[in-house]
């Protein structure tokens, strides 16, 4: 196997908010309704860029207080392989010394269903995990914000379009499904469908509130497609921080 050193590669660097376009603006004709790509599709293809090799990928998780200081530093492992017979995923949580704190894998069954089972002191023979927003090793992050869950949730609506630093991106709202956190309702995403990545995505509550925020600070290539190199979460309303970025990878 050879070993990369992943490059920096800074194609969406800080990702802001612009305005919706106006029906006007989307279909050329004032006053007619909007036509948007079918949610599903989108998603669909945001999948299809995963890398299609399994991968290796060792990662840092950098936790900071909303003053900006530095709480608490972890590192992740990663075996990820999405487009094999079995698609599966582990993610294996470490100290600074490289102790195992929690371990969570992901398994694609054939009925097209996914399994997580996490993996602690307390269930060494694992646990079912329903709840993807549960927080991972006591830090603001959760397992949905490492594994991307929700790119696999069904239902959902393409509302709209907008830009994120030039970048033009469909804007995708999926329900969060039975079994989830109840203190979340869904979660929206902003797809670049030039390039097939999510580059943001928030996750409000039952009244529509923001609780957590995830944008992609940079992306990478694998064979010719890309993937996450860093990634940044805020919560609210506290604003706390927290960073993961991928130190090194090799495919399996």
């Amino acid at each position: 196997m050879n070993r990369h050193r992943a490059g920096i590669l800074a194609v969406c660097a800080v990702l802001t908010a612009g305005p919706l376009y106006s029906a006007q603006n989307a279909s050329g004709v004032p006053g007619l309704e909007p036509s948007f790509p079918d949610a599903q599709q989108l998603l669909r293809e945001v999948r299809a860029s995963l890398p299609n090799v399994p991968l290796r990928i060792h990662a840092q998780l950098i936790s900071k207080k909303p003053n900006g200081n530095t709480d608490r530093i972890l590192y992740v492992d990663m075996q990820i392989d999405w487009h094999g017979d079995s698609p599966s995923a582990t993610y294996v949580l470490r100290d600074r010394f490289g102790k195992r704190s929690e371990e969570l894998r992901i398994l694609r069954t054939s009925e097209g269903e996914f399994r997580y089972t996490l993996f602690d002191d307390k269930h060494p023979d694992g646990k079912p995990l329903t709840d993807t927003f549960s927080p991972v090793e006591g830090i603001d992050f959760s397992w949905s914000d490492l594994s991307l869950s929700f790119l696999w949730w069904g239902g959902g609506k393409t509302t709209g379009a907008e830009k994120k630093k030039g970048r033009f991106c469909y804007v995708v709202d999926v329900p969060a499904p039975a079994g989830e956190n109840p203190e979340y309702s869904g979660v929206r995403m902003w797809v670049d469908p030039e390039a097939g990545a999510l580059l943001e995505a928030e996750a409000y509550n039952k009244k529509n509130v923001r609780l957590r925020r995830l944008f992609v600070k940079s992306l990478q290539k694998v064979n010719d497609q890309w993937t996450i190199k860093n990634l940044t979460v805020y919560s609210y309303p506290s604003r706390h921080k927290t960073t993961l970025r991928v130190l090194e990878w090799e495919e399996m």
